[in-house]
């Protein structure tokens, strides 16, 4: 009992993580807000938390921003490339949703929308590439649209992990005022750590390969 209040143990350990995942959930969230950077945040963010999980976290925010500058350019070309490449998948979603439904409205809806859904997934997984292993743009998307593809269901999970508050908004509105909370003081970290934990497992695999 007398060791709770220990700097490094019980009570002061918990509140130390804590602050860490707000401190950090803010730093990403003040450093996506000029939108084009939001993939140089991704990746720094992922290069943090796949420490967290192993318990080799340093100086956080530090190490987060030389990660956001180590990695901008690159990270910033492939978060441009998947904007763009969303334009016409979410234009298409638009236009079938005023549209007459049918049978050519539906198929053109669950098509633009699986593809939305793989541009993500290999977003996703590019970010995370890219503060892990040294490749060009074009190897870092290609290699992250088959890893995408090859853990499609873990692939899934990640997905609705990080977009999980979007999710509760649009189908518990009652429940945004939570939603939107959580993801400024910690869920984005959160996801971070639970993607990170899923990512970790994949790379590794590659690595002993």
């Amino acid at each position: 009992m007398k060791d709770i209040f220990k700097y490094d143990k019980g009570i002061w350990k918990v509140f130390g993580i804590v602050a860490d995942v707000v401190v950090l959930n803010l730093v990403f969230i003040a450093t996506c807000i000029p939108i084009f950077t939001i993939g140089a945040a991704k990746t720094a963010l992922y290069s943090q938390t796949k420490k967290m999980i192993k318990g080799e976290e340093g100086y956080l925010v530090k190490e987060y921003f030389d990660k956001f500058r180590e990695n901008f350019k690159a990270s910033t070309i492939m978060w441009l490339i998947y904007m763009v490449a969303c334009i016409l998948p979410i234009i298409d979603i638009w236009a079938c949703t005023i549209m007459k439904a049918g049978f050519f409205v539906t198929f053109c809806m669950i098509f633009m929308l699986s593809t939305l859904i793989v541009f993500t997934m290999t977003i996703l997984y590019a970010q995370a590439l890219q503060c892990t292993f040294e490749n060009t743009v074009k190897q870092t998307l290609k290699n992250g649209f088959l890893l995408a593809i090859g853990h499609f269901p873990i692939s899934i999970i990640i997905i609705i992990v990080d977009m999980l508050p979007l999710l509760v908004i649009g189908f518990f509105p009652a429940l945004a005022g939570v939603a939107v909370t959580a993801a400024l003081f910690a869920w984005c970290v959160i996801a971070g750590c639970i993607n990170s934990f899923f990512f970790n497992q994949i790379f590794e695999k590659l690595m002993t390969k």
